[in-house]
């Protein structure tokens, strides 16, 4: 079932594609919304509800279907963006669970040091791209957005320094690239390339992050 899953959520990902090239927009919003739906009941087939890490992801991915089904509509935008940024919040603690353990943040400290000066240098080149399309309270959301987005994948390279599967951080870097093509279409060129792209490493993303719950139970 597990396998199952994975594929369907990359399917609505690759059918949703073809919708929006067709300009099929009521095939494209139940497609997207059944990839979206795949990849929380990956999550739940994974064992989510088993652990601490499971359940903390589980919320994050419930808050990224809600994002997923705001974005389809230009007006509720905001709401998506707040939505995925919470969902970004609940990935963060779920490596946060790994890096409680006892000594965990000594064995992990080389690797959040790292992580933490890539994304310096990540965060600010791609907060110079973008802040010269924004204004106003828009500047402050995507700032904030940025950082939240840079400290879960830290955290998720820490935890798994810390023993957490390697699945993890690939699916959050792969997350929060996703996320560019996002930030792309929304503020500085809306074209079908942005998706074409962004999609498949956000479905991807999270396809690995709920592969890594079952790949921790088996330790």
């Amino acid at each position: 079932m597990i396998l199952l899953l994975a594929v369907a959520t990359m399917v609505g990902c690759f059918g949703y594609l073809a919708a929006e090239f067709f300009e099929q927009r009521v095939a494209g919003c139940l497609l997207k919304t059944f990839a979206s739906a795949a990849f929380v009941a990956l999550a739940a087939f994974a064992g989510a509800a088993d652990t601490t890490f499971g359940q903390v992801l589980f919320a994050g991915f419930i808050l990224s279907f809600v994002g997923d089904v705001l974005l389809l509509w230009h007006a509720t935008f905001l709401a998506g963006l707040g939505s995925f940024l919470l969902g970004h919040v609940a990935f963060a603690a779920g490596a946060g669970t790994f890096l409680g353990k006892p000594g965990a943040l000594a064995a992990a400290a080389p690797a959040l040091t790292v992580g933490a000066l890539l994304m310096a240098v990540v965060g600010t080149l791609a907060w110079r791209w973008l802040s010269p399309h924004l204004q106003g309270f828009m500047r402050r959301a995507v700032l904030a957005y940025l950082l939240t987005i840079a400290t879960m994948v830290v955290l998720t390279i820490g935890a798994a320094a810390a023993g957490a599967p390697l699945l993890l951080p690939v699916g959050a870097i792969l997350f929060a690239i996703s996320d560019l093509a996002v930030a792309r279409e929304r503020f500085v060129a809306q074209t079908i390339r942005n998706k074409v792209w962004g999609l498949p490493f956000y479905y991807g993303a999270q396809v690995l992050i709920a592969l890594s719950i079952e790949a921790a139970s088996r330790g």
